[in-house]
Parts: structure tokens; C-alpha cells; sequence
């Protein structure tokens, strides 16, 4: 995730803060962020079945990547 010099929380808001950085858009930098949020979104339940992670563990884990 984008890091600041003040900030080390794991935030999507950083990562726009921080795309002038990576000589990205603030434009190029939401869409790079808008795609990967749906890709995680749509794919992680079966990667985390294919990777053996119980029931209980994807719930428990459920709104952290759920699209928003």
C-alpha cells in the first residue's frame, strides 16, 4: 500500500496520496486502485478455498475484502 513519511497504515487513501510518487494520475492512480479492489473482490473466496483457509476464517475474513 502507498506509505508516507507520517503514515505506515495499511490505506487505500495513501496509495492516492503517494501515486505522484510512482509518477502515476491521481486519474491513473483510482483506476489502478478501482481495478484492484475488483479483482480481490470477485477472486479471493476461491483462492482462499484453493488454499485450504476453513469456513469459519473466510468469514471472519470476509469484510475486509469485500468491494466497497
Amino acid at each position: 500500500m502507498g506509505i508516507t513519511e507520517e503514515d505506515s497504515s495499511l490505506d487505500m487513501s495513501l496509495t492516492l496520496e503517494t501515486a505522484e510518487f510512482y509518477q502515476l494520475s491521481l486519474r491513473e492512480a483510482k483506476e489502478i486502485v478501482d481495478s484492484t479492489k475488483s479483482i480481490v473482490a470477485e477472486n479471493w473466496r476461491k483462492l482462499a478455498a484453493r488454499y485450504g483457509i476453513s469456513r469459519i476464517a473466510v468469514e471472519r475474513m470476509s469484510s475486509v475484502f469485500a468491494e466497497k
